[in-house]
C-alpha cells in the first residue's frame, strides 16, 4: 500500500497494489484510449484492413480479406459437405424413417416462424445478395430455381392435367413447367408455343371477378409482364383459362391445333 499520483486527474489516491497506476476506471480508459489509438497503437503501421469483395473495414480479429457476408462467396470458402453424398445404406435408412417424421410426428408441426424472425430472415438473404459476389449471387439464384423446379416436377393442377390430356389426345409433344431463360416457369412448352393455363381464382378471370383482389391486381401484372417478355423473346403465347378448359375442351383444342399448324 503506497500513495501514488493518477497520471491523468494528478489526484493522489491510495494504491493497494503495485501494478494500479490510475485513480479509478474512468481514468485508466482515458489512459488506455490515448496510449492505444493512433500512433500508439502497435499496428497503426499496418493501417485498416477492408474486405476484398464489398470494401467494409474488418476488425482486427477478422480471418482472412474477407467479411463474414462476403467469405461464403469467396474462393476460399471450403464447405465440408461439398461433392459428398450419401451411401446407399444411408439413403435407403433416411427413406425407412421418414414415416417416423411426417404429419404430427414431426417435433416442427403446427410451428411458424413468428414475423419478427421472418423479417430478420429477409433482411439476412438480403445482406447477403447486396454483398455477395456475382458468383455467389448466380449460385443463389441457381439454387432458388432448383428447389422451385424439384417442387413443381411432375405436379399437375387440375386444369393443367385436363389441358395435358388434350395434347396427348392431339399427339402433341410437350415439355411440362418449362424453365426459361432461367426466370420463368411456363405451364406447357409445345415446339416454340408457349400455353399458360390460368386459375380462374388465382389468376382472377374478369368473367368471375369483376372487381379484383389486391392480390389478383398484382397477379395481372405478373402475368402481363411474363407474357410480354416470352412473345418479344420470339414464342407464340396463348392463354386459356380454367373455365374455358373445362367446358369447351373441345374448342381449346381446335384452337391449340390451328395455332400449331400455324407456326409449322
Amino acid at each position: 500500500m503506497k500513495n501514488q499520483v493518477c497520471p491523468i486527474c494528478e489526484r493522489r489516491f491510495i494504491a493497494y497494489t503495485n501494478k494500479r497506476k490510475y485513480c479509478s476506471v474512468g481514468c485508466m480508459r482515458v489512459a488506455y484510449k490515448l496510449r492505444f489509438s493512433g500512433t500508439g497503437n502497435p499496428n497503426y503501421k499496418y493501417g485498416p484492413i477492408f474486405c476484398k469483395t464489398c470494401g467494409r473495414k474488418l476488425s482486427r480479429n477478422s480471418v482472412g480479406i474477407y467479411c463474414v457476408h462476403c467469405y461464403a462467396g469467396s474462393p476460399e470458402y471450403k464447405n465440408a459437405f461439398n461433392g459428398k453424398k450419401h451411401s446407399a445404406t444411408t439413403r435407403e435408412k433416411m427413406k425407412n424413417n421418414h414415416a417416423d417424421v411426417v404429419g404430427e410426428k414431426n417435433s416442427f408441426y403446427g410451428h411458424h416462424h413468428s414475423e419478427e424472425v421472418k423479417k430478420e430472415i429477409g433482411r439476412g438473404v438480403k445482406q447477403r445478395w447486396e454483398h455477395g459476389t456475382n458468383e455467389y449471387r448466380a449460385g443463389m439464384i441457381a439454387n432458388l430455381l432448383r428447389g422451385i423446379e424439384t417442387q413443381r416436377k411432375c405436379v399437375f393442377t387440375k386444369p393443367e392435367r385436363e389441358m395435358a390430356l388434350i395434347l396427348e389426345k392431339m399427339k402433341r409433344p410437350f415439355i411440362h413447367n418449362c424453365l426459361l431463360y432461367n426466370k420463368f416457369f411456363v405451364d406447357f412448352l409445345v415446339g416454340n408455343t408457349v400455353i399458360e393455363v390460368f386459375g380462374d381464382y388465382w389468376h382472377g378471370n374478369p368473367l368471375f371477378f369483376p372487381a379484383p383482389s389486391k392480390t389478383q391486381i398484382t397477379q395481372h401484372k405478373k402475368d402481363k409482364s411474363r407474357i410480354a417478355y416470352l412473345a418479344k423473346c420470339g414464342h407464340n403465347v396463348v392463354v386459356f383459362w380454367e373455365n374455358e378448359i373445362k367446358k369447351s375442351p373441345e374448342v381449346v383444342a381446335a384452337v391449340t391445333e390451328a395455332l400449331l399448324e400455324m407456326k409449322t
